[in-house]
């Protein structure tokens, strides 16, 4: 909500679904990476290929931003300079990376522990008034 409200054009939800085929639901497109696109096609994620298939069936159009030694198909690859992805991953950021986060997310995690701390993250959340 806080990177949102810097930007008119732009909404946050707090929504409960895991898939990104969940996610997307009523979306045109959905624009990824590279890495994105390989772990929606990873079965682990799914109870099995024949769930991992009718998941994908229910995307919308996709856009993928190549990443280097990751190779996506012609149809959905989105052309995006290197220079502006280099070293840039959504993966990479919640995995603690806090300078690739966008700066509201950076001081949610600098305040909270999020992605940084999941010990301490975890407490903040128990703090939290139900519902939150």
């Amino acid at each position: 909500a806080a990177v949102a409200a810097g930007h008119e054009w732009l909404e946050a939800a707090v929504v409960n679904q895991l898939l990104l085929a969940d996610l997307s639901q009523g979306f045109e497109v959905v624009i990824m990476g590279a890495d994105k696109w390989h772990q929606i096609h990873d079965p682990a994620w799914y109870g099995s290929d024949a769930e991992r298939d009718a998941a994908l069936a229910r995307l919308p159009e996709l856009a993928v931003a190549s990443r280097e030694g990751l190779s996506v198909p012609d149809e959905v690859r989105l052309d995006v300079p290197a220079d502006a992805t280099a070293g840039v991953s959504s993966t990479r950021a919640r995995a603690g990376v806090i300078e690739l986060m966008a700066p509201a997310a950076r001081r949610f995690a600098n305040e909270t522990g999020a992605w940084i701390d999941h010990d301490r993250y975890d407490r903040w959340v128990q703090q939290q008034p139900s519902g939150r």
